[in-house]
């Protein structure tokens, strides 16, 4: 039976010191146990100790070395002392926790003094308790535990001898962090990198270290536990993979809760190659975004009052949104690469200026060999310049302009191709935004023939055949050498007068163009008007009947004949088309009756002006007035018209008055 005590723990926490032993004293004799504790040398005895148990209120101190025996005391014998042991009185420092979601690494700094053989460290949940033991020289161990479903956990470490009987303070409790962090936002603006997240669940967070990794350098930022975002000024364009992930921190960033999902930030913008705005929808196109994370794609359309997003996927490079935006104000246009979740967005393309209204066509003009188009500047934003489209069966014809530029033309022959339409919108100045077309016109693309033109003083009759498909008017243009070409309306029906005047012997050229509101078709084959007329016309009576009209003839020598006009008192007795001088009438002269004629030039399907009316023969009855020598004095004709003369004594003629009929 072994009468030496044993010790089995030994145990400082500071202001108490709790040592236990085994021994199994003697039947008889035995008196108790002398506790002797030995400070840096000097022995301290605490006697009649009669249970296994010694307890010492007191703070050891830790720069001091503290040894401890026990002793059994029996009459008449020696007392057997137990082994020395040296008492550990530090406590060393844990420097980290780590759970990274499956397990939980602890790393400390040694614990001080004197009689350090390793170390416990120790794991707690609320249902249970794990500990690990090392050696002195080991400062780290992990718990393979996931702790997500555990509760509330802490950890701790303490020193101990070899034999694990002494045992030290423990370090700080520190309490586990358990819960990671969710991300719910990685936006990469492409000059900053900003982070969003939501709080970790369960106890121990002080705060939140954000890190941003990329091939060549890591980048932490941390947070107080309230603040659930943080920023990186940094442009990743060009750098290789980058990753992004937070995690709760605790204790003074001893305590490291798990982290979130590790994300791959997108680094490269895609870029936008089209916003075609046709009024009713706009559809961006955009090539891919380089780099690695591009699980899909943001676009967005945002207007003064709305904006609206669309998401696609990776290999889907254009959206559409069904939206009208005339009359919205100033609208703008992005992409962006994205997450599949839209957790992680990457930078922008450039921010585009949509373009919301349309131009207003005012003119498409063919002039057979060439098309020329005009129209007023699309208001709104965003206009760098135009685009006019001609589109023909065979071939689209496209011209740009600048923004100051409200007219172009095509250098193209439309006739005999088929169905032609031309219309303008705006665009950006390099052309990747286009808006709002004008509405497509059908151009008039046939010609009409004029087939005569009878040309008098003031006025230009036109007959046609219309020929334009799409006509719903026509026109007659009125050139001459180095003058600007005059047009004049005519009407729809094929025949109708143009109000102009040409100059006497002028050189014009005649065309007729079809019309609809906005468009003008190709000239037909013209024709060149009479404008001379002949001269020194003259109207007599023939006898014993009958009348003529003569004339000198016209100098164009495109005449090849004349109509002749006889009117009596204002009204037309007829007209005579002959080749040449005179023109005869029949009829018998009569009193008091206005004889006149005009003449006009001919030729094929031209006639000229018609020449000023010029009186002919008058016949009118006499009634004289005598005085009382039997001398005239008066002459009154039927139609009321006198002439009175005055005599002198012998006869002469002295005054003579006139007197307008009534």
């Amino acid at each position: 039976m072994s009468t030496t005590p044993v010790f089995t723990s030994a145990t400082y926490i500071p202001g108490k010191l709790t040592a236990r032993w085994t021994a199994t004293p003697p039947g008889t004799g035995f008196t108790g146990y002398v506790v002797t504790l030995t400070t840096n040398g000097t022995p301290e005895t605490f006697p009649s100790q009669t249970t296994s148990v010694f307890t010492l209120n007191r703070t050891l101190d830790a720069a001091s070395t503290y040894t401890l025996q026990v002793a059994m005391q029996i009459t008449g014998q020696p007392s057997v002392p137990s082994a020395v042991i040296t008492l550990i009185v530090q406590a060393p420092t844990l420097t980290q926790v780590n759970n990274n979601g499956t397990k939980v690494t602890y790393r400390w700094s040694a614990a001080g003094g004197a009689g350090v053989g390793g170390y416990f460290a120790g794991l707690n949940s609320s249902a249970t308790n794990w500990t690990n033991q090392t050696a002195a020289n080991v400062l780290t161990t992990t718990f393979t535990q996931a702790l997500a479903s555990a509760g509330a956990c802490t950890a701790w470490v303490r020193a101990c001898s070899s034999d694990g009987v002494v045992l030290g303070p423990s370090s700080t409790v520190l309490t586990v962090i358990t819960q990671a962090p969710a991300l719910t936002r990685i936006n990469n603006t492409g000059a900053v990198v900003v982070y969003a997240w939501t709080a970790a669940a369960g106890g121990g967070v002080d705060g939140y270290l954000a890190t941003l990794t990329s091939p060549a350098t890591n980048w932490t930022n941390q947070t107080n536990a309230q603040t659930l975002t943080t920023r990186f000024n940094q442009s990743l364009s060009g750098q290789a993979s980058c990753t992004g992930w937070v995690r709760a921190v605790g204790s003074s960033n001893v305590v490291l809760g798990p982290a979130t999902a590790t994300r791959t930030l997108i680094t490269e913008a895609p870029t936008l190659t089209s916003i075609n705005n046709n009024g009713a929808k706009v559809v961006y196109r955009w090539t891919a975004a380089g780099g690695a994370g591009v699980q899909g794609y943001v676009a967005r359309l945002s207007s003064p009052f709305t904006d609206w997003n669309q998401s696609t996927g990776a290999s889907t490079l254009q959206a559409t949104f069904n939206q009208a935006l005339a009359g919205l104000g100033t609208c703008t246009g992005w992409v962006r690469g994205s997450s599949t979740d839209g957790v992680v967005l990457g930078p922008t393309t450039q921010v585009r200026t949509v373009i919301t209204e349309a131009p207003t066509m005012t003119l498409i003009d063919n002039g057979g060999a060439q098309v020329a188009y005009s129209w007023q500047a699309a208001g709104g934003s965003g206009v760098g310049g135009y685009v006019a489209t001609l589109t023909t069966p065979p071939t689209t014809y496209s011209n740009a302009t600048a923004a100051d530029v409200l007219t172009t033309a095509f250098n193209t022959a439309l006739a005999g191709l088929g169905t032609c339409q031309g219309w303008v919108r705006g665009t950006s100045a390099d052309s990747i935004v286009l808006g709002p077309a004008t509405p497509a016109l059908t151009l008039i693309t046939q010609a009409s023939a004029v087939t005569s033109l009878a040309y008098d003083v003031g006025a230009l009759g036109v007959i046609w055949t219309p020929a334009s498909t799409g006509a719903t008017g026509y026109s007659a243009t009125v050139a001459q050498t180095g003058q600007a070409t005059q047009t004049y309306p005519i009407g729809a029906s094929g025949s109708g007068t143009a109000a102009v005047t040409l100059a006497p012997g002028g050189v014009y050229q005649v065309a007729v163009r079809g019309t609809a509101p906005n468009l003008v078709g190709p000239p037909g084959t013209t024709l060149q008007p009479l404008t001379t007329t002949a001269t020194a016309v003259n109207l007599r009576a023939t006898s014993p009947s009958g009348f003529k009209i003569a004339w000198a003839a016209d100098t164009d020598a495109r005449v090849t004949g004349y109509i002749a006009e006889f009117v009596a008192d204002g009204q037309s007795q007829g007209t005579s088309g002959v080749t040449a001088s005179p023109a005869t009438f029949s009829g018998t002269i009569a009193s008091d009756v206005i004889y006149q004629g005009r003449v006009r030039s001919t030729a094929p399907n031209l006639q000229g002006p018609w020449t000023t009316l010029v009186n002919g023969p008058y016949l009118s009855t006499q009634v004289p007035t005598y005085d009382a020598l039997g001398r005239l004095t008066n002459l009154t004709w039927d139609a009321g018209a006198s002439v009175a003369y005055t005599l002198d004594a012998f006869g002469d003629i002295q005054t003579i008055t006139w007197q307008a009929p009534p």
